[in-house]
């Protein structure tokens, strides 16, 4: 009776694998490039412009009246201090940002996206993450250090490269966006 079993039973190297390799790693042998759109399996949905999603939320929250929301409270002040030639000027003094003084003193105590994301799963009401948005240092790590040094490098060739001058400067936000700059 078990030898039949057996027999019935498809062979093992017949089943699919519960792994499957990732797409991208068929690149160069199977597939000559691949495109985002390919790698990626749902429908990427288009989306506003961030000005106008900017202009809708204040709008939303002052139709709902919103009274602890420090985005509103501080909006005006933020777009007669904020104009283009202040943007400029924190913009153009903030190169190189790990030499600048100026760029860790514009950004004590701001929370940034990547900071917003790791407020929203940490659950120690006083810890290293308080203590990095206001201000703390992170240690400086050999991969750190290896970055900054092959940073020039890298720069250039890419520019070569691509045949493009490529700007110290990673983004310039608009004054529309000045309130939420980080």
């Amino acid at each position: 009776m078990q030898v039949n079993k057996h027999r019935v039973e498809p062979p093992s190297t017949s089943v699919e694998c519960y792994w499957k390799k990732p797409t991208l790693s068929r690149v160069g042998t199977t597939l000559k490039y691949i495109t985002v759109q390919q790698m990626s399996k749902k429908e990427v949905p288009d989306r506003p412009s961030t000005s106008a999603l900017y202009t809708d939320f204040i709008l939303e929250a002052k139709k709902r009246k919103l009274q602890h929301c420090e985005l509103i409270k501080y909006q005006d002040i933020m777009k007669t201090t904020f104009n283009r030639a202040a943007i400029s000027a924190i913009e153009e003094a903030t190169r190189m940002q790990y030499k600048s003084s100026l760029w860790y003193e514009m950004r004590y105590g701001r929370i940034t996206a990547s900071k917003a994301h790791e407020v929203s799963v940490c659950h120690t009401p006083d810890g290293s993450l308080v203590a990095t948005i206001m201000g703390a240092k992170i240690p400086d790590t050999i991969a750190m250090k290896r970055g900054r040094s092959l940073e020039l490098s890298v720069r250039k060739t890419v520019s070569t490269t691509l045949n493009k001058k490529i700007m110290w400067t990673l983004c310039m936000p608009r004054q529309s966006h000045a309130c939420s700059i980080s």
